[in-house]
């Protein structure tokens, strides 16, 4: 099977899943940095999720209303200034006014592949009738829609560092962690606005290429997968080994890049869509979960203090927390996997959002619902 082929085959096996949950609109949202924006400085140059070509076609044969977004920039892209966009609530349009500079024939263009310049107001477009602030897009909430955002970042600042002159010892940790830090804080904005407006906006962070050197891939990656870990909404993608040096379309010559070229960004997006697939249901039934047990101790700590260390009474809504989000779990294999990641999620996050539940009350439900579903799986 080609990765084309394999593309096509994980687009309808999307697709069918989807309208199985009663998905009827899929806002599919590319943001970051060069890599969302399908950038390569030796090869073809076409938005990510663009070159999934056959994604809107097999949405469309199973009326799921497909709309692929972009909020993305070639170069200067550290997460602080992704962050920047979010709470300044940037649309679409305004952000693709990056590209038709560094992308034109001005002093700061980028050196950049092939780029079809008959394609550039398709690929980047500046006037969208239907155009969104990026925070208003996160806050969306309707029940029939898989509102996911492909981010791609979290290597802004080691670039500016490295090539803007940046102190010889902030290069390495101190650019990964400067990140970092603002990759959590647009992660907390998203997650708040899921818990306080009732959206269900899902988060899938890709791996950094490993082209960067000094292995600084692994050590952004490792990082991305424990923040991803931290959040309901949020799922690391494995990134695709990159070759590091192509032969470039405008020279012809051998050249690095840190990009990925086209059989690499083609492979992405099968792990990108792999991903959403294989996790989809098992978030958004988290970001329910995340939402009620949050509800909940706002409650016992505000309206129902007469909780306060009635463990009994606290059990017993832990479980009816649980039960009214698992029924809708079908498989013994799903519930288990939805109990272990509720359980992980709630113990890490305890200390800071739900200690009112008490760790030791939330351990005695989800173990128990662990014993009952692996005696039932016998």
């Amino acid at each position: 099977m080609t990765i084309k082929e394999e593309q096509t085959l994980l687009n309808e096996q999307l697709a069918q899943k989807l309208k199985r949950y009663g998905i009827s609109n899929l806002w599919l949202t590319s943001f970051g940095n060069s890599i969302a924006s399908g950038h390569s400085m030796t090869r073809t140059i076409k938005p990510l999720l663009m070159r999934n070509e056959t994604l809107a076609y097999k949405m469309a044969m199973h009326d799921v209303r497909y709309v692929r977004r972009a909020y993305t920039r070639c170069t200067n892209n550290s997460e602080e200034k992704l962050y920047e966009w979010l709470i300044t609530n940037m649309t679409e349009s305004e952000v693709n006014k990056f590209s038709h500079v560094y992308y034109g024939d001005g002093p700061t263009n980028m050196p950049n592949g092939y780029l079809d310049y008959s394609k550039f107001e398709e690929y980047y477009p500046t006037n969208i009738p239907d155009d969104i602030g990026l925070s208003d897009l996160v806050k969306t909430n309707d029940d029939n829609l898989a509102n996911i955002i492909v981010y791609n970042g979290c290597a802004g600042s080691f670039l500016d560092n490295n090539c803007h002159d940046g102190k010889l010892n902030q290069r390495l940790f101190y650019s990964v962690n400067r990140d970092i830090t603002s990759l959590e804080a647009i992660l907390k904005y998203i997650q708040t606005m899921n818990r306080m407006n009732g959206a269900r906006t899902q988060v899938y962070i890709c791996g950094v290429p490993n082209s960067l050197g000094l292995n600084i891939s692994k050590l952004i990656n490792s990082k991305l997968k424990n923040v991803a870990n931290e959040y309901a909404n949020t799922i690391y993608v494995k990134p695709v080994k990159s070759k590091h040096f192509y032969k470039s379309l405008r020279t012809g010559k051998i050249e690095l890049d840190v990009h990925y070229d086209e059989e690499e960004y083609d492979r992405l997006n099968n792990n990108i869509i792999k991903t959403i697939k294989d996790n989809y249901v098992l978030t958004d039934n988290m970001i329910k979960s995340d939402r009620d047990f949050y509800d909940f101790g706002n409650c016992i700590e505000f309206s129902e203090a007469e909780l306060r260390h009635n463990s009994e009474a606290i059990i017993e809504r832990i479980d009816s927390i649980i039960s009214n989000i698992d029924k809708s779990i079908t498989g013994n294999q799903h519930k288990l996997s939805y109990y272990k990641r509720l359980l992980d999620y709630l113990i890490e996050r305890c200390p800071y959002d739900y200690h009112l539940l008490e760790q030791k009350n939330i351990k005695k439900v989800i173990k128990n619902k662990i014993k009952t579903n692996k005696k039932a799986h016998i």
